[in-house]
Order: C-alpha cells, then structure tokens, then sequence
C-alpha cells in the first residue's frame, strides 16, 4: 500500500492517473484540502482509502500531537511501502509526515507537479524567522522563506530536507485517456450543461491575496462583463478562494471543487489574473488572457513576476481595446 500526501490542488490530475492506472495496487490518500476531498468522494475510486488531515498546527496544540500518533499507527498497520508528496510549498505537517517515512526507511518520492517556484529570499522580519522556527520545530522540516512581493511570505521545502530524507525527485504524469474517462463520469454525475462557446472567467483570490484593490476589481470588471457579454461567460472559482464580487457571483458557474484541468477541453477561451490554468489552456493552443496588466496592482513587484511565472503563449491585456483585438464580433 502507498500513502499519497495530495494537498495541492494541482496534483489532482496527476493522483488520478497514478491511482487508476495502477487498479490493482491500493492507496490511502490524505489532503487537507476540503475541496480535493469532495472531488475524490464524488469519484468514489475503489482502491482508495481517503482521509481528511490537517496541514496547520501552532505550538502546544494537542492535535498535532494526536495527528503524529495516527500516521505513526498507519505505517504500523497499513504496510505502506512509499510516501508519495506533491507539494513543494506550504506542506505544513505533511512534511513531517514525509520525515517520519524517512526515519521508518519507507521510500518517499517527489512528484513534481510544478515548476520551481523563482522568488527571492525574504529579508529578515521577526514573521519569516517564525515562521522557519514553526517549521523546523513542529514540523522538523528546512525550509526557505521566500517573498513572493508585497511583503507575502512563502515557505519553500530546502534542498537540505530532500538531501536528509532521501526524497528522490520524479516528474508526474498525467495520462489524457484516464482524464477524459473521469471528465464523462464527473459530467454525468453532476448533469453538466456544457455550453463550448462560453468563455471561462477564473475568479478568486485576487482580493483576498491583496493583489488589487476591491474597487480597482469591481470597476474593471464591469467593463470587462458589458465587454464580452454575460450571457457568453461561465465562472470557475478558485478551489481554496471564495472572494468573489457580487456580479461574478450572479454568473452561472462550474463547481469550485472540480478541478478545471477536467473540463478544458470543452472551452476555448480562458480569462484569469495568475491562474496556473492559463499556463495549460495556452499549451493546448487555447486562448489564454491574463487580467495581471489590466488591473492596477497594490505591488507593481509582485504583479511583475506574475510575468515569468506565465506561458509566453499567455496573453496580456492592458485595455478593454486590446481585449477586443482577441474577439473580432465585440468591435464596435
């Protein structure tokens, strides 16, 4: 039996492809993520044992104590013979689950789902040095505080805690026959009404991330709606954000706990701010347009490096006029 740390919304795909191509073997999947949680649920996979586990623990919290006990009672009992992780930030306890495989010699492996997060170190703050300390304390984890702009930390597993672990690196894969097997299944179970000629908006987070300023969001959107249409346009919520603005919440929407990578091929046309989705769709050879340069930023740092993160295949928009450029029937 394999033990799946799945708390990235991204590696959904990636654990669906693993599990169902590999039928016979069985796994037990933990993720601290309500969402992925619900998305296996619906899927009911029969080789599959899922769990809700908490990734955010404080000092002297007896639930984390509780949670080391329980994995600690799963690798006596449950004969797992790898750990497979798929995050490279914000793990949390899952790291120290990784550490605790380690130190019980069960193999642990890396599937990379993404590419290396580039952001410079974090400069010395009493929040970066608590946040190492949590890590290293509670977690017994290295990482590297990084500044992903407007003084937003993120902590980055260290070079060092794959080196003291023995944690090998793999790519994962993703096998498009399995995806579209689950696509059907999810459209069916769920009685999708699929309109192709709609265009995506990806909603959420940007507010509630302090990217751009609530009135700056509310204004440009309006135009960006009265832009395209209403009536053309279907929401897919970000899975972990739930800020929405009152005219993207009147839309009609795709569940947030679906993972989009599920249903891309039965849309063309993607609009988001820093949405890894527009990453994928511009591969695919869809349209992808990014809102990062339409909207005026709280941290013109923090927008520049949505840049590099971005496919050069991605398009940025900087006006309603350039919006219209990429749909001939809106020119007026």
């Amino acid at each position: 039996m394999e033990l799946i740390l799945c708390n990235t919304n991204l590696s959904v795909t990636s654990v669906i492809s693993l599990v169902m191509s590999n039928n016979q073997n069985q796994y037990i999947i933990l993720t601290d993520q309500p969402n992925i949680e619900k998305f296996f649920k619906l899927l009911s996979l029969d080789n599959t044992e899922l769990h809700y586990l908490s990734s955010t623990y404080s000092f002297f919290d007896i639930k984390l104590y509780q949670a080391k006990k329980w994995i600690k009672t799963i690798f006596a009992n449950k004969k797992i013979k790898k750990v497979r992780i798929f995050h490279q930030a914000f793990g949390g306890f899952y790291n120290w689950i990784a550490y605790a495989a380690s130190r019980q010699k069960i193999p642990v492996e890396y599937n990379r789902v993404l590419k290396d997060q580039q952001y410079p170190l974090a400069k010395f703050s009493l929040n970066a040095f608590k946040e190492r300390l949590r890590y290293s304390v509670l977690f017994k984890t290295d990482v590297n505080i990084l500044d992903r702009g407007n003084n937003t930390l993120m902590p980055k597993l260290a070079k060092t805690f794959y080196i003291k672990n023995n944690i090998c690196e793999v790519p994962a894969m993703v096998k498009n026959e399995i995806i579209e097997n689950v696509s059907n299944v999810i459209i069916k179970k769920l009685g999708f009404n699929l309109n192709h000629s709609s265009v995506v908006l990806l909603t959420g987070s940007i507010i509630a991330t302090n990217q751009v300023k609530k009135t700056e969001y509310e204004l440009k959107l309006k135009e960006l709606l009265e832009c395209v249409g209403k009536e053309n346009i279907v929401c897919k919520c970000h899975p972990r954000f739930s800020d929405e603005v009152t005219e993207e919440k009147q839309l009609p929407h795709i569940p947030s706990f679906i993972p989009m990578e599920f249903l891309l091929p039965y849309f063309d046309v993607f609009i988001g701010y820093n949405s890894t989705v527009l990453n994928q769709v511009a591969q695919l050879g869809k349209t992808a347009i990014s809102l990062v340069d339409y909207y005026i930023p709280i941290n013109t740092e923090r927008r520049d490096n949505w840049h590099c993160y971005l496919s050069k295949n991605v398009l940025f928009i900087k006006n309603i006029d350039e919006l219209k450029s990429y749909f001939p029937c809106l020119k007026k």
